[in-house]
């Protein structure tokens, strides 16, 4: 009898600390917290300066990669280049 109540008493308690997530929210959500997870995603820029940049970052893997020559790689590279330092000073130029 007694191994049975043992038992029992350690199959609630395991279940118990199984469903607690579930049976009571975090402390952030019961506050309403956005939390680290919500707001704005970085990715989702789309901006030229943050295109042009995320482009040289691409054309750099594809070149270590192997997919593009080193000749346009050079191309593209003087490219982008170009449209992220322009972007970079209209920003400095606006906010002066």
């Amino acid at each position: 009898m007694l191994e049975l109540s043992l038992g029992i008493l350690l199959a609630a308690g395991a279940t118990y600390f199984v469903l607690l997530p579930i049976l009571r929210p975090s402390v952030e959500l019961a506050r309403g917290d956005a939390g680290s997870d919500e707001g704005e995603d970085p990715a989702d820029d789309m901006s030229p300066q943050t295109v042009a940049l995320r482009a040289l970052k691409e054309i750099e893997f594809d070149r270590a990669t192997g997919k593009l020559s080193d000749t346009d790689y050079e191309q593209l590279k003087a490219k982008y280049t170009q449209a992220a330092l322009a972007r970079c000073e209209e920003k400095v130029r606006g906010t002066r």
